[in-house]
């Protein structure tokens, strides 16, 4: 799919076979895309490109039943296994591959096919994948569905054609209706530019929900003869974004988190400690350079929250471990990965008052919590208390 000619003929493919799958195909006047629905609503609705407004399924419906993650979790895997979908995970969150420290997207799965040569899985899978992308941080608590940490959850397929391509998305279909979305709400809507990821050319197909995006369905066509892999099947969508849709939550963020902080606006924080959780969880140690930098560096900015306590961190990153035992097999026991957490908090907020005091330091220096560490400082006469309560900005 790397001419006009293949694309010409991927859009007329999928036209043809949504149009058998019962959706309804046009072209939006607003962003010229072209856009399926299971109605024959007009334009794409998606509020990206002006044709919208944002989150429209927010309280559509009163009285909607609370449905946690374990339980849309299990409705959508029903519905993938018993049309012949096999459930896998990526068990080390720490990628192997050249181009990313963790595992970023469930498409990884065929990461040994497409760089080492390996031998092609065959048929079909459903992966609920634990996914870091630290690329998005500056958005997190900005804008709503955004996290650095998150279930991708997908189904995968090496070397499909269009018509498992169809049978994906059909699936897909029917596990969202089976949640109770609206099927009014679904569109599915085609960029136009041709995109590629290495020796792969694709087109994106968004899938959006009354305009929010929950996801994309991409068919990956190699552009050359030298790869095994002839085509890939990546269906990927953002699963606590199902969770909020099912649910029609006032916030997503109200599903993120312990309820307590999650309710009252610590969206930042409990996004930090959940990806560092995650982290500590596969057996990540925190490191000033490669992927244990990545850690340091969301603890500094843990640190920078003002509600950044021990004892907030603590909680949440308890809740955290929890949460993602759902999905991946910790490395790390809840107990020992929280306290790694609470200690590389603990250990930046300390190197953050020795700077403000003007000290030199080693790292075996920073150790223990604030107030162990103060008290340390108190002791060996190395400040006086005035310096101290200037340095804390206390009177």
């Amino acid at each position: 799919m790397d001419d006009p000619g293949a694309t010409a003929a991927f859009d007329g493919e999928l036209s043809a076979g949504l149009r058998d799958l019962g959706w309804t195909t046009g072209s939006c006047s607003g962003c010229r895309r072209t856009y399926f629905t299971r109605n024959r609503a007009e334009g794409c609705g998606d509020p990206r490109s002006g044709c919208g407004e944002w989150y429209r399924f927010v309280g559509r419906r009163a009285g909607v039943r609370h449905r946690p993650a374990a339980e849309v979790l299990g409705v959508m895997t029903g519905v993938f296994e018993a049309t012949g979908f096999r459930r896998t995970v990526l068990e080390n969150l720490l990628s192997a591959a050249r181009d990313t420290f963790f595992v970023v997207a469930g498409v990884q799965l065929f990461d040994d096919e497409l760089h080492r040569g390996a031998q092609v899985k065959e048929g079909r899978y459903l992966l609920a994948q634990p996914c870091v992308r630290v690329r998005t941080l500056a958005r997190v608590g900005r804008k709503e569905g955004i996290s650095s940490s998150f279930v991708n959850l997908c189904t995968e397929q090496a070397n499909g054609d269009m018509a498992d391509y169809l049978a994906h998305l059909r699936a897909w279909t029917a596990a969202l209706l089976a949640l109770g979305l609206d099927a009014d709400g679904l569109a599915l809507t085609v960029e136009p530019d041709l995109r590629r990821r290495g020796e792969l050319a694709f087109r994106t197909v968004n899938v959006t929900y009354f305009g929010f995006e929950l996801g994309e369905a991409i068919l990956l066509r190699a552009t050359n003869d030298r790869l095994a892999v002839r085509s890939i099947i990546d269906v990927g969508f953002g699963f606590e974004r199902i969770v909020w849709a099912a649910n029609e939550a006032d916030s997503y963020f109200s599903l993120i988190g312990p309820m307590p902080y999650a309710l009252v606006g610590h969206h930042r924080l409990v996004d930090l400690v959940r990806t560092m959780t995650l982290l500590a969880g596969a057996g990540l140690v925190p490191a000033n350079k490669g992927r244990g930098h990545v850690m340091r560096r969301l603890a500094q900015l843990a640190c920078a929250e003002p509600e950044g306590s021990g004892a907030v961190v603590e909680e949440v990153a308890r809740h955290s471990h929890a949460y993602w035992s759902g999905f991946l097999r910790p490395r790390v026991a809840a107990a020992e990965s929280v306290r790694a957490v609470v200690a590389e908090v603990h250990r930046n907020e300390n190197v953050a008052l020795a700077r403000r005091l003007g000290l030199r330091m080693t790292g075996a220096d920073f150790g223990g919590s604030p107030e162990e560490f103060m008290t340390g400082l108190l002791r060996s006469r190395r400040v006086d208390l005035a310096a101290l309560r200037a340095a804390l900005g206390s009177p």
